[in-house]
């Protein structure tokens, strides 16, 4: 039986009931979130050896103190990599509040007093410099998107209600086990090859289902010679 990749297994696995939805601003708008603790327990379970790195970089004004955060013109970052089975992904993120805006940046948040209207509406404000808990906060939202990036939950970034259904498809081996099988029946009924390969389709042969099929329509037909053989010799 052909085997998925790891990036397939993890990204056809549905994660809704995993999932964590916030309401944010005045307007509701609901963000969803996949559960660090959970995910990063997934990864560890399909490989023990499985790593995360939180990046480091120098503190401004002092190079020789390296801190878990990137300080820039336009707001602090975290970086983080995941490495899976030998393969890593990295993926960064900025350090934002609880309404998913950028700290330490000059941004365009919700006014805290309504309009004459009775409606928020935005102002631009200096938003304070992100607290320890707020950095720690997204590092682990960090380690979420870099272990989509190998599959797990990739599709609730893409905006999906579902993940993506992946069809197994045949391996060499298994298309090189119908031909041998092809061989016996055209050894059985006198016919070439290539001949009975048409016959059964074999070349049309992509996914798991198709191969089962195919299988099972040619070992039939040598059964099925093989009694009618069985017959004739003993009429």
């Amino acid at each position: 039986m052909s085997q998925l990749t790891l990036f397939e297994q993890l990204f056809s696995r549905n994660v809704n009931d995993r999932v964590e939805t916030k309401e944010v601003g005045p307007r509701k708008t609901k963000l969803s979130y996949l559960s660090w603790a959970w995910a990063w327990a997934e990864i560890k379970k399909i490989d023990p050896n499985a790593t995360s790195i939180i990046h480091e970089f120098p503190l401004e004004g002092n190079e020789h103190i390296m801190v878990p955060y990137l300080k820039t013109p336009n707001g602090y970052f975290v970086k983080v990599s995941v490495t899976v089975q030998g393969q890593t992904e990295t993926e960064w993120l900025p350090v934002m509040d609880e309404n998913n805006n950028a700290l330490g940046t000059l941004a365009m948040v919700w006014s805290k007093d309504t309009n004459e209207y009775g409606k928020k509406y935005k102002v631009q404000e200096q938003l304070p410099e992100p607290t320890a808990m707020e950095i720690n906060k997204a590092h682990k939202r960090c380690l979420v998107k870099a272990i989509a990036l190998h599959g797990l939950g990739l599709y609730i970034f893409s905006g999906e209600d579902l993940p993506e259904t992946i069809v197994p498809r045949v391996s060499e081996r298994q298309l090189n086990e119908l031909r041998s099988i092809g061989e016996k029946v055209a050894a059985l009924v006198a016919r070439d090859l290539d001949t009975v390969l048409e016959a059964y389709k074999v070349h049309l042969v992509e996914t798991e289902e198709d191969y089962n099929k195919v299988k099972m329509m040619m070992e039939s037909k040598i059964e099925k010679v093989k009694e009618e053989a069985k017959q004739d010799a003993t009429a």
